[in-house]
């Protein structure tokens, strides 16, 4: 996720899970943090064309094609550490959170080869994109 920071991937995956009616307030109970962190956030989102950043907040098309990569990253990384390095749920549910937006969209292809390979979900991919140009 090289445009996104980790708050902003927190804040749009939260839109996208509450998905119905979304709220200011929805959103700050959702994340349990403050009314102005969330008005913060979501004026950087809309800024990037990620949402629109009305009465419901929703997510763009641009803003869906994140999420479905934040999605995909995050099933790799929990699958590689759970599968492969096996390591407990909890922890790797950490993990993936620390570290999902510092991971190049070339390594999580190549890690989503490997997992191919090597375990038996052969639904874990990551894109069909050209990797030197990609967004994500």
């Amino acid at each position: 996720m090289k445009n996104l920071s980790k708050s902003q991937i927190k804040y749009l995956k939260a839109i996208a899970d509450i998905n119905f009616d979304v709220t200011v307030t929805k959103l700050a109970k959702h994340l349990k943090c403050s009314k102005p962190s969330v008005v913060k956030g979501l004026k950087k989102l809309a800024e990037l064309s990620l949402i629109n950043y009305k009465k419901p907040i929703v997510v763009t098309e641009k803003g869906k094609q994140y999420v479905e990569n934040i999605k995909q990253t995050d099933r790799l990384l929990y699958s590689f550490f759970v599968n492969i390095l096996d390591i407990d749920e909890a922890s790797a549910c950490a993990d993936v959170e620390n570290i999902r937006h510092s991971v190049s969209c070339h390594t999580l292809q190549k890690l989503a080869d490997f997992l191919q390979e090597n375990i038996e979900d052969k639904d874990l991919k990551y894109c069909e994109r050209d990797c030197n140009q990609c967004q994500f």
